[in-house]
C-alpha cells in the first residue's frame, strides 16, 4: 500500500515538472512582448568621435562645445577663391617729336637740345622764356626753365629769393642749380600733355605764376 502511494506522488511531480516548458512555450505563441536588446546610441560630441556637418563630413572643434559654429571640416579651412587682379593697364606714353608738335601749337619755338635723351628746347615766342622739355620713363613731362642772376647777386640772397617764391608757388618749383642760375620746374602727367587743351592750360598757368613770382621777389636780382 505504501508502495503505491509513494509511486503516485513520484508520478505527479514529474508530470507537474514536465508540464512547466509546456505551459511557457504557450504563453509565448499568444503575443506576450519580448525584449529586445536597444541598439547603441551615436557617440556624443566631445566623447571620442567626431560631430557630422549637415552634408555628413566629420567636424573637428576644440573639445567642449564641438560641433558649434565656426567649426571646420576636416582637413582645415577651404581656400576662398578670388578674383585674379585685372592687369595693370598700359600707362600712356608721349612721344619727343609729339611734344615738340604741341609746344608749337601753344606758342614756343622748338628746337631739339638733346636728341639722345630726348631734351626739347621751348622758347615762348612772347615771353622769352626757355624751357628744357623732357620726359621721364615715358610718363611723365619734366619742364625746366632758367634763368641767370645778376652777377653781383650773392648766394645766400639767391637761394632766399627762390625760397620766396616757394612760399607762394603752386605750379612750378624754385631752387639754384650747380651754376648759379635759377631753375623753375614743374612736371605734367603724359596723360595730359597729350592733350593740347590741357597742355595750353597747364603751361599758360606756368608762365603766369613764374612771371608774377619774379616780378615781386626778384625783380633786380635777374638779368
Amino acid at each position: 500500500m505504501k508502495r503505491t502511494v509513494l509511486s503516485v506522488v513520484v508520478a505527479v511531480l514529474l508530470a507537474a515538472i514536465l508540464a512547466v516548458p509546456v505551459l511557457a512555450q504557450k504563453s509565448g505563441s499568444k503575443g506576450a512582448p519580448v525584449r529586445q536588446t536597444p541598439p547603441p546610441l551615436p557617440a556624443l560630441a566631445g566623447a571620442g568621435a567626431p560631430p557630422v556637418a549637415p552634408g555628413g563630413q566629420p567636424m573637428v572643434g576644440g573639445g567642449r562645445g564641438a560641433g558649434c559654429a565656426g567649426q571646420q571640416p576636416v582637413g582645415g579651412p577651404q581656400p576662398i577663391s578670388r578674383q585674379q587682379p585685372v592687369r595693370e593697364q598700359q600707362r600712356p606714353t608721349v612721344s619727343p617729336e609729339a611734344l615738340a608738335s604741341l609746344f608749337q601749337a601753344i606758342g614756343y619755338s622748338v628746337k631739339v637740345a638733346d636728341a639722345e635723351h630726348g631734351v626739347l628746347a621751348c622758347t615762348h615766342q612772347e615771353t622769352g622764356t626757355i624751357v628744357l622739355v623732357s620726359i621721364i620713363k615715358g610718363v611723365i613731362v619734366r619742364c625746366v626753365a632758367y634763368y641767370s642772376f645778376n652777377d653781383n647777386v650773392p648766394m645766400a640772397q639767391r637761394v632766399a629769393a627762390a625760397n620766396a617764391c616757394n612760399a607762394n608757388a603752386f605750379v612750378g618749383r624754385y631752387y639754384v642749380d650747380s651754376d648759379g642760375d635759377l631753375a623753375v620746374e614743374h612736371t605734367i602727367v603724359a596723360a595730359l600733355a597729350s592733350s593740347l587743351d590741357q597742355l595750353a592750360v597747364t603751361q599758360a598757368a606756368f608762365e603766369d605764376e613764374t612771371q608774377d613770382l619774379l616780378s615781386q621777389n626778384m625783380s633786380d636780382l635777374l638779368k
